[in-house]
Order: structure tokens, then sequence, then C-alpha cells
């Protein structure tokens, strides 16, 4: 799987990365940890850009939740 954030740094594409993600009590009382590496990287009109990442190792009961949330709220 992977993520995708917008940053104003350029990231070079098969960096690692530690993310740390934080969800709303409800789902995470604390912040979920994954390595991703550095996919694609995508200059946005705004002199931002899109990072895209694949993820390398995240727990699986945290990638559960992290799932969990993401389709909840992709329905709304």
């Amino acid at each position: 799987g992977g993520l995708s954030f917008e940053t104003e740094d350029a990231l070079q594409i098969g960096s690692l990365l530690t993310l740390e993600i934080d969800l709303p009590k409800a789902f995470s009382p604390l912040p979920i940890l994954a390595i991703t590496q550095v996919v694609r990287v995508v200059q946005l009109e705004n002199d931002k850009f899109e990072i895209c990442v694949k993820t390398i190792k995240i727990p699986k009961q945290e990638l559960t939740t992290l799932i969990e949330y993401s389709s909840i709220h992709n329905e709304e």
C-alpha cells in the first residue's frame, strides 16, 4: 500500500522516511509509525510537491486501523 502528502520540499525518489500518522484518538490513541519509501514526486502549481510513498514496514494492527479509518473517510 501507499500514501501521498504535500510538502514544500522535494524529496529524492528512493529516500526512506519514517512517517508518524496522527489519527483521532478514537481510532488510535498513539501515532501510527510507518517506514516508507518515496516512489514519486510531482511539482504542484502552488510551489509545493506531492510526495507518493510505498509502505515498507508497518505493524499489522496499525495497518488495519489505518485502512479502517481511510475507508470510513473515503465514503464521505
